[in-house]
């Protein structure tokens, strides 16, 4: 069977954050928290700041929706807030 975390991360603004590597983890599940909205791009490298490839997890009023993402060995999650400040949380299950 396979192990599986959980996490709380902040992310800023100033740079993508890596949330989860698929070298590591197999897929992450994610949800945005607070009132700021969450761009999350997967990618072997760390995307440009401007880049438009992307999808956007918003917060739910009830915090639910968790968004599960599967990850390629070479793929990484990374997020970056629409704001100035966000936080996810989330599970990480090991490959």
């Amino acid at each position: 069977m396979a192990t599986i975390s959980t996490f709380g991360l902040t992310i800023t603004s100033d740079d993508w954050t890596a949330i989860a590597d698929g070298s590591t983890y197999a897929s992450v599940g994610v949800q945005a928290v607070g009132q700021t909205s969450i761009r999350i791009a997967v990618a072997s490298s760390k995307p440009a700041i401007d880049t438009n490839d992307f999808f956007v997890l918003t917060p739910q009023p009830d915090g639910e929706q968790l968004t599960n993402i599967g990850l390629g060995t070479g793929n990484i999650a990374y997020g970056l807030p629409m704001g100035a400040q966000g936080f996810v949380r989330g599970m990480l299950t090991a490959s």
